[in-house]
Order: C-alpha cells, then structure tokens, then sequence
C-alpha cells in the first residue's frame, strides 16, 4: 500500500470511480527548482510564494480546495469535480491566448 493510498483513501476511491488508477502514486512538494521550471504551478490551499523565486516569470495560482482528508465520498467527489472542471478552463484560458 503507498503513502498516499494509506493516507488518503477517500480520495483514491474517488479517482477509481472515473477509472483513474492514483493507488501508487504519492503527493508531491512543490520546491524552489521544480516551480523555475514550469510556467505555471497551482497549488491547492496553500501558497506557493514561498518556493517561487521573486524574478520567475511563470505564474502561481492557489486554487484553495478544502483537503479531502476525512470527508465524504460525496464531498471528495464534489472536489475531484471541482478541480477537474478548473484544470479543464485552464486548458481552454492557455489555447485563448495561444490563438
């Protein structure tokens, strides 16, 4: 069983129900080297301002999700939805202003 099945079930039962297979993989920290190379990182309730360096061109959005951790399968589901629905605007707002 991984770290993040141990500890987060609630949520791996969530991604089973859309048949996305998340049971071996583990919650990542966002660090100082990762962020410089992305141009965009979004963080989910905490700020990444403390790992992005001040003249990184890139942009950082806190998308604020409440953690799943102990909630219900309903709710776990609402917030799977939730950031599936922004990941999903995101990728439309980046193709807007690539035309």
């Amino acid at each position: 069983m991984s770290v993040f099945q141990s500890s987060h079930e609630e949520v791996v039962d969530a991604m089973e129900e859309i048949k996305i297979d998340i049971s071996d993989r583990t919650p990542r920290e966002v660090t100082f080297d990762k962020s410089t190379e992305r141009d965009y990182v979004i963080t989910m309730g905490c700020s990444a301002d403390d790992v992005c360096p001040a003249g990184w061109a890139g942009e950082n959005r806190d998308w604020d999700r409440d953690d799943p951790d102990g909630k219900s399968p309903e709710e776990v589901a609402a917030i799977r939805d939730d950031i599936e629905q922004r990941v999903n605007d995101l990728f439309d707002e980046l193709e807007t202003k690539e035309l």
